[in-house]
């Protein structure tokens, strides 16, 4: 279970630095595509 990839990794491991980055590529993905957009 420890060596999932990183699409199941924070469903298994809840440690928050790796939620911190989840979250923080996720805004980024976010606002790449509303440059795109714009």
């Amino acid at each position: 279970m420890q060596n999932m990839p990183h699409s199941n990794s924070y469903l298994c491991d809840n440690s928050p630095s790796v939620m911190v980055i989840d979250r923080y590529f996720l805004n980024f993905n976010i606002f790449l595509v509303l440059l795109i957009l714009v």
